[in-house]
This record gives C-alpha cells, sequence and structure tokens, in this order.
C-alpha cells in the first residue's frame, strides 16, 4: 500500500478524467500484477518461520534430526529485517518509475546518485550511533531507508512545485523510512541502565537458563532504595487488576545538595501463567529526545491465581507466611507498634457492607479503621469483624506495602476496646524483584516517522476520493 498508496495514475500515466473502456482494462490488469508482486515480496518473509518453527514436525514425518536455531527470535528478526531492506528500497526507487515513460538512463543514473548519497551517510551515523555494532542486515537497512528518505524528497519538493498528486505517497514513504532510521539509531544507541556491577541479588541459575543477561538486570528489595545511574529507585508496593499484577517503582533524580530534581512513578506489569511462567509489559517515560523502558523480570512477589481475596475464616494458608501474630487491646488513638512502623486506630463504626456479602438486619459488621505508617509512608487499613447467626467472622485486610497484615479478631464492650491481631512477614519473605531498565535516545525519530506516514496516507486517500467524485 505505501509503494503505491496515490500513485497508480502516475505509473499508468492515465489521468483518471480522461481514462476509456480499454485504458481502465489495462489499469486492472495492471493493478493484478501489482497484486501478484506484493505476494511474491511478502511469501519469502512468511516461509521461513513457518518452516523453521515446523521443524519438529518435518523430523517426525521424515525421520531427520535437524535442530532448530539456537536463539529463534535472532534468526527470525534477521530474516524480516532482510524483507525491510527490500522493502525500504522499493519505497525510493519505484518512485522515479514511470509506466512505458521510464528513462532507463535517467533512472540509472538517478537511482546510483540518490543511493551513493544515502550510503555516504550511513557510514558516520552507523559509526556514531553504535549501529555499526548490529548485524549487517541491519546497516542495509540505513542505507535503504536513508535513499527512501532522500529519493521521496525530491519527488516531495516535485510535487510542492505542482505535481500535487504525487505528495501523498512521497509523504508516506518518508515517514516510513524515518521509522526505519529511528529504530536503528535508537537499537544502536540503547544503553541499560539497571547494571548489576555487584552481582548477588536473586539471579538464579534458572534465571540465567531464560537467556536473561544477569549484569542487565538488578534486584530490587521493597522500600529499599537502589541508585541506578541517575536514578535513585525505589520498589514500594504492588497492585492487582487480574490478570495483571502492577508493580509500583518510583524513580528519583536526587542531585548533590540532596534535593529532588527530577520523581516520576512507573508501573511495569507482568501475568503468572501456569503453561508460560513470566509474561511481562514493560512501563514508559517519555523525554523530548529519549524514552526509557523499565520490565520486570523475575519476582517472589505474585502467584498463579492470585487476584481474590478470601474472606479471615478461609485464611489459614495465608496466615502461614508470616511470623507468629501477636495481639493488643486498643481504643481509638492507641498505638500498635511492628517491627517496620507502627499503627495507630482511628476509629471504630458500623459498616453496611463487608465485601460481596449481604447484609441481614439481624447481621452485625463492625470496622476499625488503623493508619498504618511504614517506610515515610501511610496507609489506611479497614479490618472487619462481623456477626451472624451467632457466629463470629473476622476478614482481614492486607497492607502489603508495609508487610503486614490485620485482624479484628474481638471486641471488647467491658473495657471500651477492641482486640487487633497483627502478622508480619519475616525478613526472608520480603517482597523483591528483579529488573531492566533501557534508555533509547533518538526514539522520536520512529514517532515522528509514524505520525509523518500517517499523514501522506491520508493525503492520499482524500486525493483518491476528489478524484472519484470527479469521474
Amino acid at each position: 500500500m505505501l509503494l503505491f498508496s496515490g500513485d497508480r495514475n502516475n505509473i499508468t500515466g492515465y489521468p483518471l478524467e480522461r481514462i476509456t473502456a480499454h485504458q481502465q482494462g489495462r489499469r486492472n490488469l495492471l493493478a493484478r500484477i501489482l497484486d501478484v508482486c506484493w505476494g511474491g515480496i511478502f511469501m519469502p518473509v512468511m516461509l521461513p518461520p513457518v518452516v523453521v518453527s515446523s521443524i519438529p514436525v518435518w523430523n517426525a514425518i521424515f525421520g531427520t534430526k535437524l535442530a532448530p536455531p539456537s536463539d529463534p527470535v535472532k534468526h527470525y528478526n534477521i530474516v524480516q529485517a532482510s524483507f525491510a531492506v527490500v522493502v525500504t528500497f522499493l519505497t525510493g526507487f519505484t518512485q522515479f518509475l514511470k509506466y512505458k515513460k521510464t528513462d532507463t538512463t535517467k533512472f540509472i543514473i538517478t537511482t546510483a546518485v540518490y543511493l551513493v548519497i544515502a550510503g555516504l551517510l550511513t557510514l558516520p551515523i552507523v559509526y556514531f550511533t553504535g549501529a555499526n555494532k548490529l548485524n549487517f542486515v541491519f546497516i542495509l537497512i540505513m542505507v535503504g531507508a536513508l535513499y527512501s528518505v532522500l529519493a521521496n524528497g525530491k519527488v516531495l519538493a516535485d510535487a510542492l512545485k505542482g505535481k500535487f498528486k504525487l505528495a501523498g505517497s512521497a509523504v508516506a514513504h518518508i515517514g516510513f523510512g524515518l521509522i526505519m532510521i529511528g529504530a536503528l539509531i535508537s537499537a544502536g544507541t540503547s544503553k541499560v541502565i539497571s547494571e548489576n556491577t555487584t552481582g548477588g541479588g536473586q539471579i538464579t541459575e534458572e534465571f540465567v537458563k531464560a537467556k536473561n543477561n544477569p549484569r542487565e538486570n538488578i534486584t530490587l528489595y521493597k522500600n529499599q532504595p537502589v541508585v541506578m545511574g541517575k536514578y535513585t529507585v525505589t520498589y514500594f508496593g504492588d497492585s492487582i487488576a487480574p490478570p495483571n499484577h502492577y508493580f509500583k517503582m518510583s524513580y528519583k533524580v536526587i542531585d548533590a545538595n540532596g534535593k529532588v530534581t527530577e520523581e516520576f512513578i512507573l508501573k511495569p506489569n507482568a501475568q503468572a501463567n501456569a503453561k508460560m511462567g513470566l509474561i511481562a509489559s514493560p512501563d514508559t517515560v517519555h523525554y523530548l529526545f529519549s524514552d526509557l523502558y523499565t520490565h520486570v523480570t523475575y519476582t517472589n512477589a505474585m502467584e498463579i491465581g492470585e487476584g481474590t481475596e478470601a474472606a479471615g475464616h478461609d485464611e489459614a494458608n495465608d496466615d502461614k507466611k508470616y511470623e507468629a501474630p501477636f495481639t493488643r487491646e486498643v481504643a481509638p488513638g492507641d498505638t500498635i507498634r511492628f517491627r517496620d512502623g507502627y499503627a495507630i486506630l482511628s476509629s471504630i463504626g458500623r459498616i453496611d457492607k463487608v465485601q460481596d456479602i449481604t447484609l441481614t438486619d439481624k447481621d452485625v459488621a463492625i470496622g476499625a479503621k488503623l493508619q498504618v505508617f511504614a517506610n515515610g509512608k501511610t496507609y489506611a487499613a479497614e479490618p472487619v469483624y462481623m456477626i451472624r447467626n451467632n457466629n463470629a467472622f473476622d476478614f482481614a485486610r492486607k497492607v502489603e506495602e508495609a508487610g503486614v497484615k490485620l485482624r479484628f479478631t474481638k471486641v471488647l464492650p467491658q473495657k471500651g476496646k477492641v482486640e487487633i491481631t497483627l502478622y508480619q512477614q519475616p525478613e526472608s519473605a520480603k517482597k523483591w524483584i528483579v529488573m531492566r531498565a533501557i534508555e533509547f535516545p533518538y526514539i522520536n525519530f520512529l514517532w515522528s516517522g509514524t505520525i509523518i506516514m500517517v499523514i501522506g496516507i491520508l493525503i492520499s486517500i482524500f486525493r483518491r476520493n476528489k478524484e472519484l467524485k470527479t469521474v
């Protein structure tokens, strides 16, 4: 679509408003030829992944012992990159073709000149951006992308002189070229800022076998700040929206005087899948000239099937995750101290709803509102005590960020107090994540290219609709 968007008139050489039946037939034939050409282009890029991923099937059918690629992702990337080389060059030189009107000598000279210029520009770009560290096929993409931008820049310049029908495809192709350039420059200059210079942490043999680089992954224990490049990063909390588990991470830039000059929060998420393991999705902060990607590669903070909160009387197994609890008799205003902080009972009052349980007039449900102070932050929790059919039930509330669970276990009307039971996570069970953070400079080339490409496609669509209305 990009190659010929808005340009079939240019290729046929026939103005739309003067097309005869014979000419229309030739246009239809040309359209079919172009469709066949596209099929010929797409088939080579689709076949290798199908063939390679089916190696176990071929071995079973033919009794062979073929081995799949040791790094399938890298293998497929190179195959698809080879296809991108073809596309980038096609988006350039096809703009100089005209059906039955192409001046061969002029075409060869023009193509050669722009190819030489693109090649010369590629050399310093790949050297200074580090793209020369990539596979050679990606350098060819850079040459093709620069050639496409230059060639379509000439076409766009001609369009601005009066050949407006060429503008749409030229703009779209320039945008596509910038996308390729942005992707390659960003890949070549990308920098891992989560450098693990000390080793240790929660890096296991299983983690390494999953093809994770220990030097590029750093362990963050909950509520313990870690310096990572210019950032001070703290993993401080979690939230669950099934099936996603979100990890809350605070990034701060602190100057020499201890002043916070920049601060933001990222929430990369992951899913715990029984068959596929940890499925991670990154979160990103966008700067004017770069993006910072963060994702979690390993953690003990999530489990398969999480996201449902059990009632207090069904939490026997959950209680085993904590140290032996202790109880305190407290009245509003009293304090309960624990290892990493303290909790204050703010108030006690009757409530109308307990989770998804429908309360009747005979039921009594009381909530104990507590403020939990830990790690320099304040959290709210309201464990519930309920009486139904002369039986007592309690509904615990967890404050994951503080590593505690609170239960409202008894009402003491004679003393004007209530009994609160507090559970603490053991130090060995403290939550942690292993994360990877990558900075991608000059990624805006890619985003600007996307916008420009969309604009070019829209120009071609509007021009095409206008021509159809004049027929």
